[in-house]
């Protein structure tokens, strides 16, 4: 996310063109900054999804695709949409938040806790 921002990510691909975000899911492990030269300390489901839907991006699709075992036990955060072929409605659309309590094994994908409201 910090090489190219989701509204430059839009502009630039074509029509029908997929966008893929990889990155962590929100943590709290402060070494990363220096270890990793992260700036952020990774995002949660709905800050991805909010920020994809600003760009433009209209059937957004936020899973944790894997979990570390051991420590620090990062979750790794897979973000996925498709350019709209059409300008998508009227920008009307937003994403709300429900912080949803779930027990997922490692090595399990696990659905959105966003919601769409339109």
């Amino acid at each position: 996310m910090s090489s190219l921002s989701p509204r430059a990510a839009f502009r630039i691909l074509k029509p029908g063109g997929r966008l893929i975000v990889l990155d962590l899911l929100l943590h709290t492990f402060e070494e990363a900054r220096e270890l990793y030269a992260d700036r952020w300390l990774g995002f949660s489901e709905c800050e991805l999804a909010t920020m994809l839907e600003r760009a433009g991006f209209t059937h957004i699709e936020t899973v944790v695709a894997d979990r570390e075992t051991s420590a620090p036990g990062f979750q790794t955060l897979l973000g996925i949409d498709v350019r709209p072929v059409e300008a998508a409605g009227n920008g009307t659309c937003q994403v709300a938040c429900e912080e949803s309590a779930r027990t997922i094994s490692p090595r399990t994908i696990s659905l959105s806790p966003c919601t769409r409201l339109i």
